[in-house]
């Protein structure tokens, strides 16, 4: 692949966002977990399956944290930057 100089940066920094918003994730299923009953605890290795249950319960259980709004924040940036990088290389008729 033949990419320009700020793609591969790009591409970086969009992995780096994306994996920011997974480690807030992990933090926001721990306080839940931290808070649920054990019959209502929910495993790390199927929170992604479960994304909307484990956001719904933060929300109920921390109204007024704003690790969801990171969350989401680094999430939309980093699949924005990706797929604009993606475009642009896609798009460049290489």
């Amino acid at each position: 692949m033949n990419w320009d100089t700020f793609a591969g940066v790009y591409f970086i920094a969009a992995a780096v966002l994306i994996g920011a918003s997974q480690i807030v994730f992990q933090r926001i299923l721990r306080e839940v977990n931290g808070k649920s009953p054990a019959d209502q605890k929910i495993s790390s290795w199927w929170a992604a399956m479960r994304f909307g249950v484990v956001l719904q319960r933060h929300s109920t259980l921390f109204p007024r944290s704003k690790k969801r709004t990171l969350l989401w924040s680094f999430a939309i940036a980093g699949f924005s930057l990706f797929i604009l990088v993606l475009t642009h290389y896609l798009g460049s008729g290489r």
